[in-house]
C-alpha cells in the first residue's frame, strides 16, 4: 500500500510540472534558427531552433530555391537539330525548343568525261564540308585518232602509233614482230607458185634515135609469165627503162617487184643506195619483193671485204627499206650465199632470191638455150640446200629462138598475198 501511495504522489507531481510547462501556460521561447542542411537547387534544406526554457527543439524544412538558368541557343545544322540549352549554376541542365535540321544545300560541279577518265558530278554543300561524287559517265574512248605506222624490221617490232585528236594522248597498238612476216628464208612449199623474169635496160633494144624500145609486155604475159622483177637502179643511177617497164608491165596485168644493183663497199654508201632506191619506188605498188643485189661482177674487189662487213652492208640497206614499209630481201648466187656472206645470219633474217644455174646450159639444151616452159627444172636440194623463196634458174632464157635472152625464175612463195596481208610494198 505504501508503494502505491508513493507512485501516486510521483505521477501527480509530474502532472503538476507538465501543467505548469511552456505548452501549458505560455509559448516556447525559441532561439535563432540554425541551419542543419543548406537548401540547394533541386533539394530542400532543414533548420532547427530550441526553446530556451523547456529545451524543446523545433525542426522545419527549408524549401529548395528555383534554378537560376542561363540559356544558350544552338542553331540547327545541315544534319543536326537546333535547340536551346538551359544551364543552372548548380550544374543542372536540359535542352528544349528543338528545331529540325536544315538539310544540305548542295552545289553541283560537272566534270566532263575524257577519252580515258569517267565524267561525274561533284556535289558539295555550301554550308558544311559534306561532299560526294555521283552521276558517273563512262569514258569516251579515243574515237578520233591519227595513225602512224612503224613497220617491223629485223631489229625492231612494228606497231601503229595513234595520237588522239581529242586529248593528244599517244598510244601504241597492233604490234607485229618481223618474224611473224618472215621467220626465215626457207619455205616449206616446194611447188612452183608462179613464174617470172627479171628485166633491166639490157633487155631493151634502141631505135634510130637512141631511145629504148618498149618490150611487148602483153605478149610476155600471154606466154605464161606471171611476174617481173625490174631493176629500179644501181649505185648512183636510176635504170633508164624502169618507169616505162613498171607502167607497161602493170598495164599488162603482171605482178611486179624491183631490185637495186649495188657497187657500194661502205656502210655510208649503202645508206645512200637505200634512200636512192626509196626515191625510185616511191608511190608505186609491188606484188613481189624489193631486192638488194650484191654480187662479185658489180665490183671484183667487193667480195674480198670481211664477211661481217658485207653482211652488215646487206642489213643496212634492207632495214632502211623495211622501215619504210617494204618487203625487202637479197639477191645472191650460190657462192656469195654460202661462202662470202654470213650464211646463217642472212638466211635467218631475209628472204633470198637465189641464183643457181646448171653447170653447163647444154645439160638442158644443146643450143645453150632454155626455152620458156619447154623444160621445167626441179630444185635440187642435195646441191642447193633447203628450198628458198625464189630461184633464178637460168640466164639463158628465151621466148623464141630468135628473141632476146632473159633471166627466168620460179617462185615458191605467195608474195602477193604476203604484201596484202601485212600491208607492205604500197598495199
Amino acid at each position: 500500500m505504501k508503494i502505491n501511495r508513493l507512485l501516486f504522489i510521483l505521477v501527480a507531481t509530474l502532472c503538476v510540472i507538465l501543467l505548469s510547462s511552456c505548452t501549458g501556460t505560455h509559448e516556447h521561447s525559441f532561439g535563432e534558427w540554425e541551419i542543419i542542411e543548406e537548401a540547394g537547387c533541386g533539394s530542400d534544406g532543414s533548420q532547427s531552433r530550441i526553446c530556451a526554457e523547456c529545451g524543446y527543439e523545433e525542426i522545419s524544412q527549408i524549401p529548395a530555391p528555383a534554378h537560376s538558368f542561363i540559356s544558350a541557343t544552338v542553331a540547327p545544322s545541315c544534319t543536326e537539330q537546333g535547340y536551346t540549352e538551359y544551364v543552372c549554376e548548380c550544374g543542372y541542365s536540359y535542352k528544349a525548343d528543338y528545331v529540325v535540321p536544315l538539310g544540305h544545300k548542295l552545289i553541283e560541279e560537272k566534270t566532263l568525261p575524257s577519252c580515258t577518265e569517267h565524267g561525274y558530278t561533284h556535289f558539295s554543300c555550301e554550308v558544311c564540308d559534306y561532299a560526294f561524287d555521283g552521276a558517273f559517265v563512262d569514258p569516251l574512248a579515243h574515237k578520233n585518232s591519227s595513225a602512224r605506222v612503224f613497220y617491223p624490221t629485223v631489229t625492231h617490232s612494228g606497231y601503229t602509233e595513234y595520237t588522239c585528236l581529242d586529248c593528244e594522248h599517244i598510244y601504241k597498238e597492233d604490234f607485229i614482230a618481223y618474224a611473224d612476216i618472215l621467220p626465215h628464208a626457207h619455205t616449206e612449199n616446194d611447188g612452183i607458185l608462179s613464174r617470172g623474169i627479171d628485166v633491166s635496160y639490157h633487155n631493151h633494144s634502141k631505135d634510130g634515135s637512141g631511145e629504148y624500145i618498149p618490150l611487148d609486155w602483153k605478149a610476155i604475159k600471154a606466154s605464161g609469165v606471171d611476174y617481173v622483177i625490174l631493176r629500179a637502179g644501181y649505185t648512183t643511177t636510176k635504170d633508164p627503162t624502169f618507169e616505162m617497164d613498171y607502167r607497161d608491165a602493170k598495164a599488162a596485168g603482171l605482178g611486179v617487184g624491183a631490185y637495186f644493183y649495188t657497187y657500194s663497199a661502205t656502210l655510208q654508201d649503202a645508206v645512200k643506195d637505200a634512200y636512192d632506191m626509196l626515191s625510185y619506188i616511191d608511190g608505186k605498188q609491188f606484188e613481189y619483193p624489193i631486192y638488194f643485189d650484191l654480187e662479185e661482177k658489180n665490183d671484183p674487189q667487193l667480195h674480198t671485204l670481211p664477211k661481217e662487213h658485207l653482211t652488215e652492208l646487206c642489213v643496212t640497206f634492207i632495214e632502211i627499206l623495211q622501215k619504210h614499209g617494204y618487203y625487202c630481201g637479197i639477191y645472191v648466187n650460190h657462192d656469195w650465199l654460202y661462202n662470202i656472206l654470213d650464211t646463217d645470219d642472212i638466211k635467218s633474217k631475209f628472204d633470198v632470191w637465189y641464183a643457181r644455174y646448171p653447170a653447163d646450159p647444154a645439160e638442158v639444151d644443146p643450143n645453150h638455150k632454155i626455152m620458156w616452159n619447154a623444160t621445167e627444172l626441179e630444185w635440187n636440194e642435195s646441191k642447193y640446200g633447203k628450198q628458198l623463196g625464189m630461184w633464178q634458174y637460168t640466164e639463158y632464157g628465151y621466148f623464141d629462138a630468135d628473141g632476146k635472152r632473159f633471166d627466168f625464175n620460179y617462185c615458191y612463195k605467195d608474195y602477193p598475198e604476203i604484201m596484202k596481208k601485212w600491208h607492205l610494198n604500197g598495199y
